[in-house]
């Protein structure tokens, strides 16, 4: 829209324009607010994985569309279980569930996996080629292969004392 007709009244924008290019005016992007569908847990973990955008809050996580930005719940964990980190590791999302809950998986297809054995996390991290966990309170490993597999995990190492948990 060129400034020098703005004299015709029926021009209307709710928040700043951009004016900094001469004889042009660009209103704001159009806003939308959105919400979850269940809002009794704070997001805690914003990652981007395969085209989208995943959150993680409590016993969901919820995605994001990439085309329409709509926002569904990808995962429900279940009634009293709780996601407590999620990083992108070898092309998945991976999701820390605390020292009682097996740590699951999401794969770029969009079907979720539980670990069948006893791997367990309460915090996540890629470091280079390799997946690092808190397993418990002082307790740190690390995985190359698949994170769903104690056997890939390697020797454990202590790490500060149990006063307070890394």
């Amino acid at each position: 829209m060129r400034v020098d007709r703005l004299e015709e009244k029926n021009v209307y924008a709710k928040a700043n324009a951009d004016a900094s290019n001469e004889n042009v005016l660009l209103f704001p992007p159009l806003y939308t607010n959105h919400s979850l569908e269940d809002a009794s847990h704070p997001v805690t973990k914003i990652i981007n994985f395969a085209d989208n955008i995943f959150l993680l809050a409590g016993r969901y996580v919820y995605s994001v569309s990439s085309v329409n930005f709509a926002i569904s719940i990808d995962k429900d964990f279940g009634l009293g279980k709780e996601g407590l980190d999620m990083v992108v590791f070898n092309n998945e999302l991976i999701v820390a569930m605390g020292e009682t809950e097996k740590i699951w998986k999401r794969d770029t297809s969009g079907t979720w996996t539980q670990a069948t054995n006893n791997t367990y996390a309460i915090a996540l991290g890629v470091v280079g080629s390799e997946l690092w966990r808190a397993e418990s309170i002082n307790k740190v490993s690390a995985c190359i292969t698949a994170p769903l597999t104690l056997a890939s995990w390697q020797a454990k190492y202590d790490v500060g004392d149990s006063t307070s948990s890394i």
